[in-house]
């Protein structure tokens, strides 16, 4: 498990490592991909031989949609193949930010609720990173809801401040509901009552800005039907690549 140093560290590591590719004129070749060498190469040392990419979740299997049932990285126990640290990174790109894959990628870190063998849950750290230029990140963090237009889209989701925050999803605002029955229906789940998430690190260097939160289920977590109980909300095709 990464504590805060390691998580401080792996901003700063990740924010010198992206600087240098831009320097070298790579800048366009930046993306959710190319981090995998710095991630990887920051991590190793940490989890020797128990770093894996692309990890199918196994309540994801034969679920949804492809390639996004997979969390992009995870570090396993010592002495089994729980994942102790689930990470998913995303670049922020020159083009809009496509907001129902960021909402995919926090509720997979959500639902990332790994049984033992004595059948209770396990725990498993779970973070998202954020990463991309400056001026991109800006107008990411600044992005409104399409739907409705005048209504900023992180605070919904990922609240921009370093303290707990408690993300409602049943009582969730009209204008919300859609991205997250889009994750209902596409990874045909029931969704968590709730979920929690605290920015833990934000690193701005030179050219680059990468931001880190925890994502925790709600203590005593309770899940609904979205599909039934929001049967009159019309989802939007989705952005998904996959």
């Amino acid at each position: 498990m990464l504590n805060q140093n390691h998580i401080e560290d792996m901003t700063r590591a990740l924010g010198a490592w992206l600087n240098f590719q831009i320097y070298c004129g790579r800048q366009t070749l930046l993306s959710e991909d190319y981090l995998s060498q710095p991630l990887a190469e920051f991590l190793t040392p940490l989890f020797p031989n128990r770093i894996e990419a692309e990890w199918t979740a196994p309540q994801f299997k034969k679920k949804g949609r492809g390639r996004p049932r997979q969390i992009d990285y995870i570090a396993k126990s010592r002495d089994s193949e729980h994942p102790v640290t689930a990470i998913e990174a995303k670049w922020i790109a020159d083009t809009e930010i496509q907001k129902q894959r960021l909402v995919d990628d926090i509720l997979r870190l959500e639902m990332l609720r790994v049984a033992g063998d004595n059948g209770k849950i396990r725990h498993t750290q779970r973070l998202f990173l954020l990463a991309g230029t400056v001026a991109e990140m800006g107008t990411a963090l600044a992005s409104k809801i399409r739907c409705t237009g005048d209504h900023d889209f992180f605070p919904c989701f990922l609240p921009l401040i370093k303290q707990t925050s408690k993300i409602a999803i049943k009582g969730c605002a009209d204008q919300i509901r859609p991205f997250f029955k889009s994750f209902a229906q596409g990874y045909k789940v029931k969704l968590p009552k709730s979920y929690k998430v605290e920015l833990l690190a934000d690193h701005s260097a030179d050219k680059v800005r990468i931001m880190v939160w925890r994502v925790d289920s709600s203590q005593k977590r309770q899940e609904f039907d979205a599909s039934t109980l929001w049967s009159d909300v019309e989802v939007p095709e989705s952005d998904e690549e996959n």
